[in-house]
């Protein structure tokens, strides 16, 4: 087995000149909630997938209960004539080697179509102020972002990225290509859409592309309700833990 790009593209679909859009797996995956949303929404085909050897040795479970492999998806979305390359993945990769080579594969395909510019959506615990944080390999480039509603990233010891998409980041960097990293800071692990949708403003104000985002308003609705009841079920455990447990140790004569 070998890392490979296999195209699907059986709607003829034009690639060329698109914007990339790595989802990263961070914490809050607000990035896979944002690219997901765009491709659920806005009519997101499946041109591609990545295989890869060095893949984690484990199997997915999907909606339908299907076990698969994993792997890496490559889905084009068109909103307002600009052309969206979106790439899927719900799984980190730490090998060192094993992400040089996805990485230079997945560079090299995507040269040829034209791809010239690639922004990272990831998410992670910054500052706690819900703020979208932007960097980008030239100063220039981030200014649009920044009037629309971003900061700048501030320094970190380490990218909240994995070593994947720190490689994918290099390699438009090195052959003079645009790198973007869109970080929504968030305050836990659990899946953060609210965060989703605040990537997806700032993005979209920046490019001037129209998203209606209104049913992401639904998911954060939900994510509400079941953080509340997480909630409610933490504190009845530990007001029935309080209840049972003596207020002071058992003192004994005898």
């Amino acid at each position: 087995m070998e890392t490979r790009v296999i195209e699907q593209n059986e709607s003829g679909e034009d690639v060329s000149s698109a914007i990339l859009i790595e989802v990263s797996p961070t914490p809050g995956v607000a990035g896979i909630i944002a690219g997901s949303y765009l491709i659920e929404n806005f009519g997101g085909k499946k041109i591609a997938e990545i295989t890869s050897p060095y893949f984690p040795q484990i199997s997915l479970i999907n909606d339908d209960g299907i076990a698969t492999l994993p792997k890496i998806e490559m889905h084009i979305v068109t909103i307002d004539n600009k052309k969206l390359l979106i790439l899927m993945r719900n799984f980190p990769i730490d090998s060192n080697e094993g992400s040089q080579i996805i990485a230079k594969k997945i560079y090299e395909y995507l040269a040829t179509k034209g791809v010239k510019s690639l922004f990272v959506f990831a998410s992670g615990r910054v500052s706690d102020d819900r703020s979208i944080y932007v960097s980008s390999t030239k100063i220039d480039n981030i200014n649009q972002l920044l009037l629309s509603g971003a900061k700048p990233a501030p320094s970190l010891d380490s990218l909240p990225v994995d070593r994947l998409t720190g490689f994918l980041m290099m390699l438009f960097a090195i052959n003079g290509k645009d790198v973007y990293l869109m970080l929504a800071d968030t305050p836990s692990y659990l899946p953060d859409p609210v965060a989703a949708k605040k990537l997806l403003e700032v993005f979209s104000k920046s490019l001037q592309l129209s998203i209606d985002l209104s049913k992401l308003d639904e998911e954060i609705e939900k994510h509400r309700r079941t953080v509340e009841e997480m909630e409610r079920g933490i504190l009845g455990i530990e007001s029935e833990r309080q209840r049972r447990t003596p207020s002071k140790e058992p003192f004994y004569i005898g």
